[in-house]
């Protein structure tokens, strides 16, 4: 019974010590296991190549070709893959990358981690427009082609733009407004747009000389005509008005003591047809008026008196019957001939005046004097500036709301 416990007291004890062992064991091999988990974890990590500022490189040019994605990895921890081979650099837009990094540990446990990244290729470059010159002076009259002062209009990927007459992306407008028939000073603008929508504009400056002074031709007799032989008998009205075609300019005459309308009494300067044959004096008598009335050409005139069939004695033309739409480029025609249909143009002042004291049967009398413009001379008038934000309104209208006033 002795022998018993005392075997029994041994085995307790073996037991006891092997379980001590065991479980020193198992917790070190616990342990190991663990520390080779989080060291395998640890060593998936990913860097990427760095832009110029020092942040990951993940911006890139439109048109800058091919790039593979594993060259923007600078360093990574165990084997790599990537779902994307490519950025195709020639399409604008965002590719998402995900870079898939594994591992196994010494005890044949397999580990990943990924990271994925947005690259977005934009286009940032607008296109180049190259001119000729910044500055193009003309000849009155000269014929202007406003495409001959550009060089080239390129876009850095998209290549030579196409030039079209609406503004839309890979083409190139041209806006000018330059007459050459109009001395001024113009700008002409070339506005460029390329695939992606990135836009240049370009501006250059295009000067036209005033009008040369025409030659003064004779009549068949061999002089020019006077306006001192152009005096009528009294028919009643207060006034006549005789236009001086070659001399775009207008008299207003009154009746002198001997019964003839010899008295100048108001000059205005005016736009005269440029094809009517004055070398005769022509005579016509005022008609019907209008404070507005649509013309030849769907154009407006303010303050219009007939003298003829169709034929006016009118402001200069508007676009629309608004005292704000005035066609500016033929305002600057006052003082030179041009295509009038066969009317007269007049400052808006001037063509009110004749609008409120000429009446009915009135007489108008053409002539050419190219050697004076009348007795009172040729007033002047205002060039308006084609850059102006006033360039709508007739200088002279007496409008409450005329800017000019």
């Amino acid at each position: 019974m002795k022998k018993r416990s005392v075997f029994a007291l041994i085995f307790s004890t073996l037991l006891i010590i092997g379980l001590l062992f065991g479980f020193k064991y198992w917790n070190e091999y616990r342990m190991a296991r663990s520390t080779a988990s989080t060291e395998a974890i640890k060593s998936l990590t990913i860097s990427f190549e760095n832009d110029k500022d020092g942040n990951p490189k993940t911006v890139f040019e439109y048109g800058d070709g091919i790039v593979k994605t594993r060259e923007l990895v600078s360093e990574h921890g165990g084997e790599l893959f990537v779902d994307v081979d490519e950025i195709d650099c020639n399409k604008v837009g965002i590719t998402e990358v995900t870079y898939l990094m594994t591992t196994t540990d010494e005890y044949g446990r397999v580990f990943t981690n990924s990271e994925t990244v947005k690259y977005e290729v934009k286009d940032r470059k607008a296109p180049e427009i190259k001119l000729d010159a910044e500055k193009i002076e003309l000849e009155w009259g000269e014929e202007f082609d406003a495409a001959a002062n550009i060089l080239s209009v390129k876009d850095p990927v998209d290549g030579d733009l196409v030039k079209s007459d609406d503004r839309s992306k890979g083409k190139y407008i041209i806006e000018s407004n330059v007459d050459t028939e109009v001395s001024g000073t113009y700008t002409v603008t070339v506005k460029a747009m390329d695939s992606n929508g990135n836009v240049s504009e370009a501006e250059y400056e295009v000067t036209v000389a005033e009008k040369p002074v025409e030659p003064e031709p004779e009549t068949e007799g061999g002089e020019a005509t006077s306006s001192n032989n152009l005096e009528s008998e009294f028919n009643g009205k207060p006034y006549q008005i005789r236009v001086n075609r070659a001399a775009n300019t207008v008299t207003i005459y009154t009746v002198g003591e001997e019964g003839t309308y010899s008295l100048p009494f108001k000059a205005m300067i005016c736009v005269a047809p440029i094809n009517m044959d004055c070398t005769e004096p022509v005579r016509y008598y005022t008609g019907a008026q209008w404070d507005w009335v649509g013309t030849y050409g769907d154009v407006y005139a303010q303050y219009a008196t007939q003298f003829a069939p169709g034929t006016l004695i009118q402001s200069v033309p508007y676009n629309s019957p608004v005292s704000s739409d005035l066609r500016w480029e033929d305002y600057n025609k006052l003082g030179s001939n041009a295509d009038t249909y066969g009317g007269i143009w007049l400052t808006v002042e001037d063509a009110k005046w004749i609008y409120d004291n000429v009446g009915s049967g009135t007489e108008v009398l053409f002539y050419d004097d190219y050697s004076e413009a009348g007795p009172l001379g040729q007033p002047g008038a205002m060039h308006i500036d084609p850059s102006s934000e006033n360039k709508g309104w007739d200088p002279t209208d007496p409008d409450s709301e005329n800017p000019w006033r």
